[in-house]
């Protein structure tokens, strides 16, 4: 796979887990995580990992196996802070549509060409 369709694969990655935590249900999920913290760490953290930890994972192999990246754990961690969590954040506390282009500059900025 050339590095221009694996940096396409990586955008449109994050642009289904864009979508999917801005999904009306999920929004609510992670409000009701965020609120209830304190109270229940546990919890909090097995949602942390199902959601963010295993999404770090899975990236951070494609990234390894079609960038030969030795820094892919790190940039799967970047990206998905540049691409997702900004937006995810906004979305909590309103409501906007996903951006899949700002994905893309963001995504092919930071791959190895």
């Amino acid at each position: 796979m050339s590095s221009s369709a694996a940096a396409a694969s990586v955008t449109l990655f994050y642009g289904r887990f864009l979508q999917l935590m801005t999904w009306d249900p999920q929004v609510r999920i992670c409000r009701l995580n965020i609120a209830e913290a304190e109270r229940l760490p546990g919890s909090s953290t097995a949602y942390f990992d199902a959601v963010f930890a295993t999404t770090y994972a899975r990236l951070a192999g494609y990234l390894t196996e079609h960038f030969d990246t030795a820094r892919a754990d790190t940039l799967a961690q970047d990206l998905l802070g540049r691409t997702v969590l900004p937006r995810l954040i906004r979305t909590l506390l309103t409501a906007d549509a996903v951006d899949l282009a700002a994905i893309r500059e963001v995504v092919s900025a930071a791959l190895p060409s």
